[in-house]
Formats: C-alpha cells, structure tokens, sequence
C-alpha cells in the first residue's frame, strides 16, 4: 500500500469576525495539484458572508454566498 493522495485542510482564526480556510488537493502518483480553495468568512450573529476561489488545473472558480442564521427556527 502507498499513499496516492493528500489532502491538507485548514483555518485561521483569531481576527474576529472573519475567518479564513484552505484546503489543498494533491496527487502523489502524478506529482500534480489537483485543486486549491481558499475561503473567506465574514461571521455575524444573524448571517455569514462567504466568498471562496476554487482553483483547479484546467480553470478557476468563485463563489459568493449568504448564509442566514436560525431562519425557519422556532
């Protein structure tokens, strides 16, 4: 058995409200990158607003969302 693949996944924390994470995607047997995210968090009581960069190989990508809270609790 050897090991094909590693993943590395992270956040950093500390510089309230935000946080930021990463994760990165390797191939071993191809000693190639296969995908790299790195993720901004802006936290607030009642929402997140989260922005992310994907990047892969053949293309990148970006994403923003709203996260709403405890909407629908009762």
């Amino acid at each position: 058995n050897r090991i094909r693949y590693l993943k590395l996944r992270g956040d950093i924390v500390g510089f309230n409200p935000f946080t930021l994470s990463f994760t990165y995607n390797y191939d071993l047997e191809n000693n190639d990158n296969r995908e790299t995210e790195l993720m901004l968090t802006y936290n607030h009581q009642c929402f997140q607003l989260i922005g992310s960069v994907i990047i892969e190989p053949q293309e990148e990508s970006y994403h923003f969302s709203i996260v709403l809270t405890g909407l629908g609790d009762e």
